[in-house]
Order: C-alpha cells, then sequence, then structure tokens
C-alpha cells in the first residue's frame, strides 16, 4: 500500500473532523473518527510508528465519547473492534504484553455488547 495515499486520507479525514464536529454531528463525527483510527492503523503498521499506532487509539477512545451500547450498539461494536486492532499492533510493534491484554478486552467488550 503506498504510504502517500495513507497519508492523503488521515489529512482528508482530519479536515472532514473541522466540518462534522462532536456536538452539530455526533453520529457522523464518530464514524469519521472509527475510519481515521482505521487507516492509522495500516499506516502506522506500515511505518512502525508506535506514535501512529496510539493516535489510532487515541482516536477510537474519542468516538466511544459518542457511541454508546444504548445509543448506537453496532457503531459502539465496531468501534471497539477497532480500538482491539489498534491495541494489538500497539503489542506487536512494542512488545508490550498490557496491550494485548487491552486488546483482547476491547474485542471481548464488542464481541459482548452484540448478544
Amino acid at each position: 500500500m503506498d504510504d502517500d495515499v495513507l497519508r492523503e486520507a488521515i489529512q482528508a479525514l482530519s479536515g472532514a473532523r473541522q466540518v462534522f464536529d462532536k456536538y452539530a454531528h455526533p453520529i457522523r463525527w464518530s464514524e469519521i473518527m472509527n475510519t481515521l483510527a482505521q487507516i492509522l492503523q495500516v499506516y502506522g503498521d506500515n511505518v512502525r510508528s508506535v506514535p501512529v499506532l496510539q493516535h489510532s487509539v487515541r482516536s477510537c477512545v474519542a468516538g466511544l465519547q459518542v457511541r454508546t451500547p444504548d445509543t448506537a450498539p453496532l457503531q459502539w461494536a465496531a468501534i471497539q473492534n477497532t480500538l482491539g486492532s489498534a491495541l494489538f499492533l500497539l503489542a506487536k510493534h512494542t512488545g508490550e504484553w498490557e496491550y494485548m491484554r487491552q486488546s483482547s478486552e476491547a474485542f471481548a467488550r464488542g464481541a459482548h455488547g452484540l448478544w
């Protein structure tokens, strides 16, 4: 995958956050945050960047401020899955077991929230 294209996508989504802010468009904003987190994961894994992967985690956490199991259960589960993937990649690139534990918990929350 071309890293330049990924960087362009990251910039485009950052611009979209300016148009669809958290307060006026919370659902759209959380979708943008989830998509941004996914692209940051691919890019961060490609370039082996822990800070980029940490940005992905922060984007998920921000999106979870809007997406809750009560208001948007499927979207909440989706962002939990994205969070689990980001934490898994952090574990892969840092060797820190704590990220793996947190990853497992995020995947479990997402799966449990659907049942």
